[in-house]
C-alpha cells in the first residue's frame, strides 16, 4: 500500500474510533427517557444520526497532529481533516445505531 493510502486509512480509522467513543459519551449523558426518544427518532429517520454527528466538536488538530508528529502520517497530500471527519461521522452514527438497537428502514448516505 502506498504511503498516502496508508495515511488516509489510519486517519479515517482514528476518526471512526473516536466517533464511536463520542456516541457512547453522548448516549451516557442522556436519561433513559431521552435514549428511548432518540431510538424512536432513529427508527423514523436515521438521518438524525448524521445531524448529531456533524454537531459534535472533533479534535482533529490534536489527534492528527499527534500522528504527524510521530511520523505516522505525512501532513502533505490528502485533506486529512475531511478524512478524519468522515471517519468520525460514520463511527458516531454507527455507535448510536448499534447502541440503541435501531433498525433503520432504507439506506442512507453520510454527508
Amino acid at each position: 500500500m502506498d504511503s498516502a493510502r496508508a495515511a488516509a486509512a489510519l486517519v479515517i480509522s482514528r476518526g471512526l474510533g473516536l466517533g464511536k467513543l463520542e456516541a457512547q459519551r453522548f448516549l451516557d449523558s442522556l436519561s433513559p427517557e431521552q435514549r428511548q426518544t432518540l431510538a424512536s427518532d432513529l427508527q423514523e429517520d436515521v438521518e438524525v444520526t448524521h445531524a448529531l454527528a456533524q454537531s459534535r466538536a472533533v479534535p482533529f488538530e490534536e489527534y492528527v497532529g499527534e500522528l504527524i508528529a510521530k511520523g505516522e502520517v505525512d501532513a502533505a497530500g490528502a485533506d486529512l481533516g475531511v478524512l478524519y471527519r468522515a471517519g468520525f461521522d460514520v463511527g458516531f452514527a454507527a455507535g448510536l445505531v448499534e447502541t440503541t438497537g435501531t433498525v433503520a428502514s432504507g439506506v442512507t448516505s453520510i454527508g
